[in-house]
């Protein structure tokens, strides 16, 4: 009340003022445009300009007014369809999980226009339209997730990289891959798709290039690098032979693998078997040699065994000095007895052949080598009873066990 009285007075104060001042001095306006003239007291021009202010405020006010609920209609619009295609995207990536590829396709599709991610609808329902072997359908799609989302280049093109890669399309997918690795060199998916692909392209000496990256980037864990590395050196071996390169050039590639794994005794068991294919007899004899003073090798040792040889006799010297401390080494024995064979030391080769049967196991490959060797050397000497007897007794290691069957 005292507020509403102290505004009445403070009105009526100005009321009064501004009618003596009305009295006083009317003032004089004159608006002229054209031919057109008028003519009022300052005081008539102060009254309707401001009648005129409130009227012009009142109608934006209606007219704001008018246009808000078509707002809000807009609004509301906007979110349902936003939650539509939440709805639906979710929908299609459970079907994607759940491999309903027609399904997932279109609910993603659907869920495109409105979605908070379209490109991530668009990836997904590319993958359902490649699962469902419509290719004109994935790319366009992968299209549309790149124009939605330019700055996504990389996620675009490793997802049509594992397409390409799905249908066989090696060559596309190796370029769509190395114009990714430009972009994302050290990119693990990129460089490990990379891999893959020049795997399948029998591409050795690229995937050898890439061998360092791999490891520096962690890409794959050291057991598979390892047997990685292998796989890649034993086929550029196996390639430098079959384009008819001669042994020197097979020995210059060899001295370019890595130490560690010229000291892997499967890489170098390959390797000899390699150089006597070129009869580079000599080379695989020095290198046997010179392989098991750094690491004891069956396999290798059976090679030395088989190693055409102008001195048999030198070459059983050799293998007597690693009986010093390879005495129960099978492949050893065996080997031993085949040079003995060469020199016709018949009575030693038997010695060595059945010390080889006595320490290999029944089931093993080298049991039976000894066994066939033995069994081929008592025909040799005429000692046919003592072959079938040897046979007999040793029939379980040459054939697998038989049924209980009534005799």
């Amino acid at each position: 009340m005292k507020k509403l009285f102290l505004i009445l007075l403070v009105v009526l104060a100005a009321g009064t003022w501004i009618g003596k001042k009305m009295i006083q001095d009317p003032g004089y306006v004159l608006l002229a445009y054209g031919g057109t003239t008028v003519e009022m007291s300052l005081w008539v021009f102060v009254i309707a300009f401001v009648l005129v202010f409130l009227a012009l405020h009142w109608l934006l006010n209606i007219s704001a007014n008018a246009l808000l609920p078509v707002t809000r209609l807009q609004a509301w619009r906007l979110q349902q369809l936003e939650a539509a295609a939440h709805k639906k995207t979710l929908r299609g990536l459970s079907a994607l999980a759940e491999g309903h590829w027609a399904k997932a396709q279109r609910h993603l599709s659907q869920g495109s226009k409105y979605s908070e991610m379209p490109m991530i609808n668009y990836l997904a329902a590319a993958r359902a339209a490649d699962e469902q072997g419509d290719t004109s359908t994935a790319d366009f799609l992968l299209g549309r997730a790149l124009e939605v989302s330019p700055e996504a280049e990389v996620a675009v093109g490793i997802t049509q990289a594992q397409m390409q890669l799905k249908r066989g399309e090696v060559e596309p997918c190796l370029a769509t891959l190395l114009k990714l690795q430009a972009r994302v060199p050290k990119s693990p998916f990129v460089l490990r798709l990379l891999k893959d692909v020049y795997i399948g392209l029998n591409d050795w000496s690229a995937l050898k290039d890439l061998l360092p990256t791999l490891r520096k980037q962690k890409v794959i864990s050291e057991n598979e690098l390892a047997t990685l590395e292998l796989q890649t050196y034993g086929a550029l071996l196996k390639q430098q032979v079959s384009n008819e390169q001669n042994a020197e050039e097979l020995g210059s590639l060899w001295q370019t693998i890595p130490k560690n794994l010229q000291s892997n005794s499967a890489l170098g068991d390959e390797y000899v078997a390699l150089l006597i294919s070129q009869q580079a007899y000599e080379k695989a004899d020095a290198y046997i040699r010179q392989a098991l003073k750094a690491e004891w090798s069956e396999a290798l040792v059976l090679r030395f065994g088989t190693l055409p040889s102008s001195s048999a006799k030198r070459q059983l010297d050799v293998a007597r000095e690693w009986l010093k401390h390879h005495a129960n080494s099978p492949a050893l024995n065996i080997t031993l007895g085949r040079l003995c064979l060469r020199s016709e030391y018949w009575p030693d080769a038997q010695e060595y052949f059945e010390k080889a049967l006595a320490v290999s196991t029944d089931d093993s490959e080298l049991h039976q080598v000894a066994l066939a060797e033995l069994n081929r050397l008592l025909q040799h000497l005429g000692q046919e009873d003592q072959a079938q007897k040897l046979l007999q007794k040793n029939v379980a290691s040459i054939v697998p066990q038989l049924p209980d069957l009534p005799q």
